[in-house]
């Protein structure tokens, strides 16, 4: 069963942020003058900065009333701001007040927005950790067990949003932080809903598109934002969270190319998940994640492990027997490149029978 708990806060609040990720556009309006020891407030000292874009600036900063370290967004006033830098503004103070209404332990903690020198401000909690892309890209991943339950956390925050009503719409593994637990394991914590739409949030359904397009469903920035365009999201994330390749499209859609990775029942699932037209779908989330968990918790842990263990991989390569076609096929393409690239350099001069086949 997917995990439960928090609620739907109606506060003022703000999102998250981290050293790594912040989300901004690339230029930026004439700052005040902010640094290391400026306070912010009665409570607030600056401790570094963190990033700046064109909607203001992110710090790490130190919150004396609650003792503990925490991100600050510090966004631009309206008069150094471009109209659309401005509307940057109006959009993440629209991003706090949809994160403020999500509260779960795998959706980012918001604490409050404020102003200084005319400049709103959202302070937010900092966490320190890795984002999900972060660990996709390096080898070799995980243990399959371990990214399982890292997909079950994503799903109970993305339905709590949903059960909250507030629709994400920019789902992607650069958007999943993994912070220390405590407990020797890793938290997830669902950021930047810059995107999100809810029942009472104004919002231009033209910003779909700065989702990345790789993980948007087919009918996005057409029809409005939707639960079951977030599944889709989803799904594609799960599915490079599983295997370690996005689904690839093919004639009928994306498909899941690395299909021996997979029990045929997980697959199934993920490609319902990946339907064209939302109504092909799973009614909620919720459904989607615990029919993936299921179908994958199916299979005995063993054998689920080994498919981890037994992706292939030039660093796993012992002997020429193991250069079937098959396995040289399952190979991750950047992998593939290099194995070629060898092949050709090795291969003596006049005999190029050795590529061949």
């Amino acid at each position: 069963m997917m995990p439960v708990g928090g609620g739907c806060a109606q506060p003022e609040g703000a999102a998250l942020a981290t050293r790594r990720h912040f989300g901004y556009p690339r230029t930026m309006a004439t700052p005040p003058i902010i640094g290391a020891g400026t306070t912010i407030g009665t409570d607030l000292e600056i401790l570094s900065e963190l990033g700046a874009g064109g909607m203001g600036r992110v710090f790490l900063a130190h919150d004396a009333l609650l003792d503990r370290k925490v991100a600050l967004k510090l966004l631009l006033s309206q008069e150094d701001a471009d109209p659309d830098q401005t509307d940057e503004g109006v959009r993440a103070v629209r991003e706090a007040r949809a994160v403020a209404r999500v509260v779960h332990p795998n959706v980012a903690a918001v604490y409050r927005i404020g102003q200084w020198q005319e400049r709103p401000y959202i302070e937010m909690e900092w966490v320190d950790g890795s984002s999900l892309r972060e660990v996709l890209d390096s080898r070799p991943l995980p243990a399959l067990v371990t990214r399982q339950g890292w997909l079950e956390q994503i799903g109970a925050a993305v339905q709590h949003a949903h059960d909250c009503g507030i629709i994400h719409c920019d789902l992607k593994p650069e958007n999943i932080l993994l912070a220390d637990d405590g407990a020797g394991g890793q938290r997830v914590k669902l950021v930047d809903f810059g995107l999100a739409r809810g029942r009472d949030l104004r919002h231009r359904s033209a910003t779909q598109r700065h989702g990345t397009l790789a993980y948007l469903a087919p009918e996005a920035g057409i029809e409005a934002p939707s639960r079951a365009g977030d599944q889709y999201s989803l799904a594609v994330l799960a599915t490079e969270t599983l295997t370690g390749e996005r689904p690839v499209r093919g004639v009928g859609g994306l498909v899941i190319d690395r299909r021996r990775l997979l029990p045929a029942r997980a697959k199934a699932v993920l490609e319902r998940g990946l339907g064209e037209r939302p109504a092909e779908r799973f009614p909620a989330v919720g459904a989607f994640m615990e029919a993936l968990l299921r179908a994958l918790r199916a299979t005995p842990t063993p054998s689920v492990d080994s498919l981890a263990e037994a992706t292939p991989s030039l660093r796993h390569l012992r002997s020429a027997s193991q250069l079937t076609p098959e396995w040289i096929g399952a190979l991750p393409r950047a992998e593939y490149r290099d194995l070629v690239l060898a092949l050709v350099a090795l291969a003596p001069p006049g005999h190029p029978g050795l590529l061949e086949g």
